[in-house]
This record gives C-alpha cells, sequence and structure tokens, in this order.
C-alpha cells in the first residue's frame, strides 16, 4: 500500500482548516446579522412613527465618527457595513454574501453575486462560475477560492500573485477525485483522477 505523499496530506490539512475557518465566520456572520436586526427593531420601537423611509442609516460613535452603515446597494439591496478605525468597510453584510476586508485591502468573500459567484479562468481555457468562498489579494486577484461550479463539481484552487492558476483539487460530475498542478507558466505537470 502507498503512503500518502508529504504535500497532499498538508494540502488536505490545508483544506481542513479552511473548512474550520468558514464554519466560524459563519457563526460570527449570522450572530452580527441578528444583532444588527435586533438594534432596528429597537430603535422602532422607540420610536412614534410606524414607518421609516429612507436610502441609508449611518451608526456613529460619541465622537461623531461613523462606525457602520446601513444603505441601500448598487444593486438595490440591503448593504449593512462596519467600519474599521480608519473609516473604510471592513464587513459588508448583503443579498449577495458576506465580505471580509483587513487593512491591506485583501478580501474574503462568501456568497455570490458579484461577491462570491466569481468567474474563473479555467486553465484549460473556458470560464466558469463558482459560487462559494474566495480570498482576493490588495491588486484584486482571486488567490484561493473554494466552491461549487454550475455543474455542481467542487474545487479548490491556488493563484499565484500574477494571476495564473497553479493548483486545483476537487470532485468533478462523475463523483471523481481529481488533482492538477500548474506549473509558473501555466504548464500543467501533474493530473490525477480517481475514482
Amino acid at each position: 500500500m502507498k503512503t500518502p505523499d508529504k504535500n497532499l496530506l498538508r494540502l488536505t490539512r490545508r483544506i481542513e482548516a479552511l473548512e474550520d475557518q468558514n464554519r466560524s465566520f459563519r457563526r460570527i456572520s449570522i450572530v452580527m446579522i441578528l444583532f444588527a436586526i435586533t438594534l432596528l427593531f429597537l430603535g422602532a420601537a422607540d420610536s412614534s412613527e410606524t414607518n421609516l423611509t429612507t436610502e441609508s442609516l449611518t451608526l456613529v460613535d460619541k465622537g461623531g465618527k461613523t462606525i457602520a452603515l446601513l444603505s441601500a446597494g448598487e444593486q438595490g439591496q440591503a448593504v449593512l457595513s462596519i467600519l474599521g478605525k480608519d473609516g473604510k468597510p471592513r464587513l459588508e453584510i448583503s443579498g449577495s454574501g458576506i465580505r471580509l476586508r483587513d487593512e491591506l485591502n485583501r478580501i474574503m468573500n462568501l456568497g455570490l453575486d458579484d461577491w462570491g459567484d466569481l468567474l474563473v479562468k479555467n486553465p484549460e481555457g473556458y470560464d466558469e462560475r463558482l459560487f462559494g468562498l474566495s480570498v482576493v489579494d490588495q491588486k484584486g486577484f482571486g488567490r484561493l477560492g473554494l466552491g461549487i461550479y454550475s455543474d455542481n463539481s467542487t474545487s479548490f484552487f491556488c493563484v499565484d500573485p500574477s494571476g495564473q492558476f497553479r493548483i486545483g483539487l476537487g470532485v468533478d460530475k462523475d463523483s471523481y477525485t481529481k488533482l492538477k498542478l500548474y506549473d509558473r507558466f501555466g504548464n500543467k505537470f501533474l493530473e490525477e483522477s480517481k475514482e
């Protein structure tokens, strides 16, 4: 019996760690959404008005600095933005999904549409739609992805800083496990497929 390759074991551990982070991220997001909804209802309960209509609500701290926004997004859906100390959005929640952004403008997306339904340029030359989790670097390149394609196949992929697809791991629509590795020039040097 063949022993598993160290790189494959390392990759498996990384995927498991990403899945753990994803579960934690979902729990935190649900709590934050419920908290925001509760705040809205508590504010409405104290008001003598029965209906409040506005394009945006701004939450400020004691000093008058904006710390959160609830507004109509570009696609006509509500967007809750929680701002960092620098006044830039750090957490955005909308009907499209959830977006986390750090100080270096790296982004983690969970969702669909323009946030998580990523258009991935596949090395074989065709475009695919991916619903899932993506991590985008400060230059706007999708560097890591985990998701489900339109044909119900699943994938984990890594892209290098130049945007070159390097690692693909997943299960195709026929339930075959696939592993593909590419060099920095986009040349496939390993492809494994098992039933």
